[in-house]
């Protein structure tokens, strides 16, 4: 039993990557000038090293172009624009449809089957598998050996609308896999088994960090934890997908959150990253301000 849960999980998450075949926008778009003066440098062949290319940004979202120079990794490079300058570049770059949310229909469980069964094994709760961060699960705890890998096979795969990367773990509870799409800017809770959705949320922006589950409290409500691509933490109810509460992670706005969140008690324990790299080639910003924490 355990064994086809982890396994389902795994071989999902393996194959959630879909192909990008965005159509390239016209060439007198007005907001090729403002990328070609701004952004071609580092995006055009054969750009800086971990740039994406202009290929992989055309297939990009508005929503997440718009976040990366606003409050981003790009918000340096943002910040010298002007107000019709970022309309102008991000809708020059955001793929068309991109931002269409009918793909969330079709992957919806059937109407009957959307309960999220809480009282199941705890298989991944948390990014370190334990408090210690090790990383490491025992066959006990997974149900799967290292002998077994060789005989997984795909169960189901589901991909992403215009999504060019992942950047979570998921969480694994009795047969549901919650798991972040990314730069959708939703969490999905998923049939382990099937690959549907039981739940929906939508963080309104990308998701940032890994996923935590626990009870917010003694007496608390078990919960989803993240942060998104503003610094927010996120705190939603697993067995609805319904927002408990949101509120601000980091420590000043010179920061960003990446690694995932922490339940301790009564506590939630937030890394916080530091975000002056991204923000050094504005010769205005005074360097090394920032901090993590």
């Amino acid at each position: 039993m355990r064994f086809q849960v982890l396994a389902t999980s795994l071989v999902g998450l393996v194959l959630c990557g879909p192909a990008l075949a965005a159509a390239p926008p016209p060439a007198d778009h007005p907001g090729k000038a403002v990328y070609d003066s701004h952004c071609s440098g580092c995006h055009n062949p054969p750009g800086m090293p971990r740039a994406p290319s202009v290929e992989t940004l055309h297939g990009m979202s508005a929503d997440t172009l718009k976040a990366a120079l606003t409050t981003g990794k790009m918000q340096a490079q943002g910040a010298g624009l002007s107000r019709e300058e970022l309309a102008a570049v991000v809708g020059y770059l955001a793929a068309p449809g991109a931002d269409d949310t009918a793909w969330l229909g079709k992957t919806m469980c059937p109407v009957g089957a959307r309960t999220v069964d809480l009282s199941g094994p705890e298989t991944l709760a948390r990014f370190g598998i334990d408090f210690g961060n090790h990383r490491h699960m025992t066959k006990a705890q997974a149900g799967l050996a290292g002998a077994d890998l060789n005989k997984l096979e795909v169960a189901w795969s589901l991909g992403f609308p215009k999504t060019t990367d992942l950047r979570s773990q998921g969480v694994i509870i009795g047969s549901t896999l919650f798991y972040s799409a990314g730069q959708t800017g939703y969490v999905l809770a998923l049939n382990s088994r099937t690959g549907c959705a039981k739940w929906a949320y939508s963080a309104g922006v990308g998701v940032r960090t890994s996923l935590t589950y626990g009870a917010l409290g003694p007496k608390g409500p078990k919960a989803i934890l993240f942060g998104d691509s503003t610094g927010k933490i996120h705190a939603v109810d697993a067995a609805t997908g319904k927002l408990i509460w949101k509120a601000d992670g980091r420590h000043d706005t010179n920061a960003v959150l990446t690694g995932a969140p922490v339940l301790q008690g009564d506590k939630v324990i937030v890394p916080v990253s530091a975000l002056d790299v991204a923000r050094a080639m504005n010769p205005a910003f005074e360097c090394c301000k920032a901090h993590g924490g």
